[in-house]
């Protein structure tokens, strides 16, 4: 009949576009056994056209839609698809491993399990009743984290916790970014700072320093706010008493759904400790998780350095630390804590 009509081939070029069910349903000339063929029309078209072709760009509607046979109407398949548009909660797994005790202790934590995407991780170093034993590194290493530190001035072996943070996401919804920065020229106190594209929702970062002699230690491994958002994160280190240069690295993670969507911007809180050596330990708000963290230090006199930025034993908090070293100072220790629902 289509044929026999040439006018009907302009639906094609409709604002609205019609489907040729709805054609046969409002066509007064067909016959009532061609209209019955109207919801065999919309079935095919939900079942077999428009799921096949989703099947590459949106993997996970595909699979939805393919799980539901009883999807196949369009008013159906329009809740679904605004079921499947909505974000998702985070699922969440970490990987831990511990040094065994040395001066300079090195710990690689990492899990290799399938649908896991590395987003942050962090380090605490436990150095007991000794000098004290200072962080140099919490930093990814492929799909690893890894956690440095090292004794300063006066021997004082440790151990020390890496954590790997990752987002366990089967379905392949979401894409992750990774952007690193390196400072240009080495120096007793470098910094740097790594920043997100736009579009991405921070989950947390990492950072390192090197040094040539007698050392350079961490004071900041934490997200920094750009143009008032936080999509950044910086490293910054210092030497201590004795002097020395290097570098500083920084990492930034963060994360967006694959089928385009902003995603909800991550809770970010800050909390303050004063003392020769502060520390911190704050979960997330109601209904949301830890997903990352940070710290930063500030001080008076010599000076302090970081000895921890990670997760809690539970998992559900995140802790920061720091000291004095060898010459007493207050410190003035923030804390980040990132969450997500």
């Amino acid at each position: 009949q289509s044929l026999r009509y040439n006018s009907t081939w302009a639906v094609i070029d409709r604002d609205q576009p019609i489907g040729v069910w709805e054609l046969v349903r409002l066509d007064g000339s067909l016959s009532s056994d061609t209209k019955n063929l109207a919801p065999l029309l919309e079935k095919v078209w939900v079942r077999e056209v428009y799921r096949n072709a989703v099947q590459r760009s949106y993997p996970a509607l595909y699979n939805y839609l393919q799980s539901n046979p009883a999807i196949d109407t369009c008013s159906l398949l329009d809740a679904a698809v605004k079921q499947q548009s909505l974000e998702p909660p985070l699922e969440i797994v970490v990987a831990t491993a511990t040094s065994g005790s040395a001066g300079h202790p090195r710990a690689v934590a990492v899990s290799n399990d399938k649908g896991l995407k590395l987003i942050g991780g962090g380090a605490i170093v436990n150095y007991g009743q000794g000098a004290g034993n200072l962080l140099t590194g919490s930093y990814p290493e492929g799909k690893a984290w890894v956690a440095s530190a090292k004794d300063h001035v006066e021997s004082s072996p440790a151990t020390i916790t890496a954590y790997a943070i990752y987002l366990s996401d089967p379905n392949d919804l979401w894409d992750v970014e990774m952007v690193s920065a390196t400072t240009q020229e080495r120096s007793n106190r470098p910094e740097v700072t790594a920043k997100l594209p736009a579009g991405y929702a921070l989950t947390g970062g990492g950072a390192s320093v090197d040094w040539g002699g007698p050392g350079v230690m961490l004071t900041a491994c934490c997200p920094q706010e750009i143009d008032g958002t936080y999509t950044g994160w910086t490293a910054r280190g210092k030497d201590h008493l004795e002097g020395d240069s290097g570098n500083a690295t920084a990492w930034v993670f963060g994360i967006r759904l694959k089928n385009g969507d902003e995603p909800t911007p991550s809770t970010v809180d800050q909390y303050p400790a004063r003392s020769n050596h502060p520390t911190l330990e704050h979960g997330a708000p109601p209904d949301e998780i830890v997903v990352g963290g940070g710290a930063a230090l500030t001080w008076r006199g010599p000076g302090g350095l970081l000895t921890g930025s990670g997760l809690s034993t539970d998992y559900r908090k995140w802790t920061a630390q720091a000291k004095d070293h060898k010459e007493g100072d207050t410190l003035d220790l923030t804390m980040w804590v990132i969450s997500r629902t």
